[in-house]
C-alpha cells in the first residue's frame, strides 16, 4: 500500500507522491484531473443533429401519457366567463413514475346562457424525462359546450422555471416538454366557447408506490 509494502515487493521502485512530498520526479507521476475522463452528456436535440435516428425514434415516442378530468362552470350572454378545475394524472416512460395534479383555468369566451360541463380524455407529451415536468407547467386552453349536448375540451401545456421565469429544457432530450389534451363530455344549460390559461395550483402529489411493479420496493 501506498508503495510501502510490508509483505510484498515494489518491483517499480516508485514512491509515492503527493502528501508533502517535494520532489521533482513527482511531476511525471501528477495524476490526470477526473474533468478528462468525463464525457459529455448529449441529449437527444445534441443526436438528433449528428444523425442518429434512433435518437429522433425515441423523442417521437411519447415520454408520458395520462389522462385528464376537467369540470367548468360558465356564465354567457354574449360575452362571458368560465372557470374549471382540471386533474392530470400522467405516467413517465423515462423515470417509471406516475404522478398527479390539479390546475385551473379562467376562461374569457363567448356565449349564451350559464350552467356547467365535465370532460374528460388523454393526455399525450414528449420531451420530458421527469414527471414533474408534464405535470406542472402552464398551459392555454380552449373549451366549450353545445346546450346539454356534449362539451369538449383541449389544451397545451409547457411547464415554465420559476427560477430563470423561462421555458423550461429538459435535460434529457434538450427539448421544451409539451403535453397535448384533448377530450370530450357533457354539458348542460348554456353554450358557449372559451379560450384562457392553466396553470398548476401547487396541488401535486407523486403515485409511483400505486405502480404495481413498485409495490415491493
Amino acid at each position: 500500500m501506498n508503495n510501502n509494502p510490508g509483505n510484498l515487493t515494489d518491483p517499480t521502485g516508485h514512491f509515492a507522491c503527493g502528501d508533502g512530498i517535494d520532489d521533482p520526479r513527482c511531476e511525471q507521476y501528477e495524476p490526470i484531473p477526473v474533468s478528462t475522463y468525463i464525457q459529455t452528456k448529449f441529449t437527444l436535440t445534441d443526436k438528433i443533429i449528428q444523425g442518429d435516428v434512433s435518437a429522433l425514434v425515441d423523442l417521437l415516442i411519447p415520454s408520458h401519457i395520462g389522462g385528464r378530468i376537467q369540470v367548468e362552470v360558465s356564465i354567457d350572454f354574449v360575452i362571458g366567463w368560465s372557470g374549471s378545475i382540471g386533474v392530470n394524472g400522467v405516467y413517465n416512460r423515462y423515470s417509471d413514475e406516475l404522478a398527479a395534479n390539479v390546475d385551473w383555468a379562467f376562461e374569457p369566451g363567448i356565449g349564451i346562457g350559464g350552467g356547467g360541463s365535465a370532460t374528460g380524455g388523454l393526455l399525450i407529451g414528449w420531451g420530458s424525462s421527469q414527471v414533474e415536468d408534464a405535470t406542472q407547467g402552464y398551459s392555454g386552453i380552449i373549451s366549450g359546450t353545445a346546450a346539454a349536448e356534449g362539451a369538449v375540451a383541449a389544451a397545451v401545456t409547457f411547464p415554465i422555471d420559476m427560477d430563470k421565469k423561462a421555458l423550461y429544457v429538459d435535460p434529457h432530450s434538450g427539448q421544451v416538454p409539451a403535453t397535448v389534451y384533448i377530450g370530450g363530455g357533457a354539458g348542460g344549460a348554456y353554450a358557449g366557447i372559451g379560450a384562457g390559461l392553466n396553470g398548476p395550483t401547487g396541488i401535486y402529489a407523486n403515485l409511483t408506490p400505486l405502480l404495481p411493479w413498485h409495490w415491493f420496493d
